[in-house]
């Protein structure tokens, strides 16, 4: 049979609990001596102390990116150009936004506020537009609080066939190192120097250990049943956890995802059309949902068992353009549109009230260039394309 490469002995009184805990393990052969230490890294849990506490967590959705930009502009070259959009020029002003309604709303003396400054933990997607939320929106609140900030793989959106903006080759520091290039490629710095959001972003600390190694769907799309896996285990990490308060920076698709297969029966009945909408719509960019989870409840009957909507935040209606739905859309679906791959050699380019130039030329730029989708490996075949009716994506 297989051989064990390493092992670690030690007596749980010795453990903290409710903390992460590594440590080095021993190495069984020889040869693995020049090898890097081998570590592992988990908690101990008390399952009486977890049991006597409901957890409360803040869903915030990230703001608009440049794919959601795009994708309502049915602009196919913003779409296709690059993989992890960051947040387009609105998206950075909802998420600024979103921190002056918090602290506004802790001025007030406001309940939700006061709580979610004590929030233990902001765990974020590590795709770029959340985790740029997560610094612009959340950042000073944490500060003040002390809280941690996390990446949270398991929180990222769900790969769809075509989905440009849920890829990513970013791992651990890279993820940060990427979400500040992107806010400096998106606005510059002013004269002193100074980044727009990369000073929130330097004055924050990311545990980057789950994202260290490949965290990404390694396919071309995410199936149902490795979904639910997913989002089982972001919900036992929250249920979990070593706070009482956290917050997570997510994804709309995601987060619906989550409140469909995991909101209590008893709250579905007693708030059918909360626990419709929840089902049915998504949050808007920058929403907030404030989730309680009872870790008493089964993971299968349904842990979230209280949902409110604070500062402000609405569902919407998930809609999308058909040039959208067509290029993006899984095959298996009758409904055409007609578009053909001709359409996608000149492309307008407009963002936030700026146009570019609507067709590639020898000497254009890469990145103001309108890119034909027939140079990319994604890129559709079939000269015209389906969609489908349950699509993931504008997420």
């Amino acid at each position: 049979g297989d051989k064990l490469t390493a092992s670690l002995v030690c007596p749980v009184s010795s453990l903290g609990g409710h903390e992460l805990i590594t440590k080095e393990m021993d190495l069984f052969s020889p040869a693995l001596d020049t090898a890097p230490p081998c570590e592992i890294s988990f908690q101990v849990l008390d399952s009486k102390s977890l049991c006597a506490e409901k957890r409360v967590v803040y869903f915030v959705r990230h703001g608009e990116s440049s794919w959601n930009a795009a994708q309502a502009r049915a602009n196919v070259h913003e779409l296709a150009r690059r993989t992890d959009h960051p947040l387009s020029r609105k998206g950075q002003r909802q998420a600024r936004r979103l921190q002056q309604k918090i602290a506004e709303a802790s001025r007030r003396g406001e309940p939700c506020a006061a709580e979610l400054g004590r929030a233990g933990a902001v765990y974020t997607s590590p795709l770029c537009r959340a985790v740029q939320t997560a610094a612009l929106a959340l950042g000073p609140s944490a500060i003040e609080a002390s809280g941690e900030f996390v990446l949270m793989p398991a929180a990222r959106e769900r790969q769809n066939l075509g989905g440009f903006d849920t890829m990513s080759s970013k791992k651990g520091s890279e993820v940060i190192h990427h979400a500040m290039k992107e806010f400096l490629e998106k606005h510059g710095a002013d004269e002193h120097g100074n980044g727009h959001g990369i000073d929130a972003l330097q004055r924050l600390r990311f545990d980057v250990t789950e994202a260290e190694e490949p965290w990404w769907c390694e396919t071309n799309s995410e199936g149902s049943a490795q979904l639910k896996v997913r989002m089982q285990e972001f919900l036992y990490q929250l249920l979990y956890m070593p706070h009482q308060v956290a917050a997570v920076v997510g994804h709309s698709h995601f987060f619906r995802a989550v409140f469909k297969s995991f909101v209590s029966k008893e709250f579905a009945a007693a708030q059918p059309k909360v626990a419709k909408k929840m089902g049915t719509m998504k949050l808007q960019n920058c929403g907030v949902a404030r989730v309680v989870l009872d870790p008493r409840c089964d993971i299968n009957s349904g842990p979230i068992v209280d949902v409110q909507f604070p500062f402000g935040a609405e569902m919407d209606e998930d809609g999308a353009s058909a040039i959208f739905h067509a290029c993006c859309a899984q095959p298996g679906h009758t409904e055409e549109y007609g578009l053909t791959t001709d359409a996608w050699d000149a492309e307008v380019i407009v963002e936030d009230g700026l146009e570019g130039s609507s067709a590639a030329s020898p000497g254009a730029s890469p990145s103001h260039a309108a890119m034909s989708p027939k140079g990319s490996p994604s890129a559709p075949s079939s000269s015209s394309l389906s969609t489908t009716g349950d699509n993931l994506h504008g997420c």
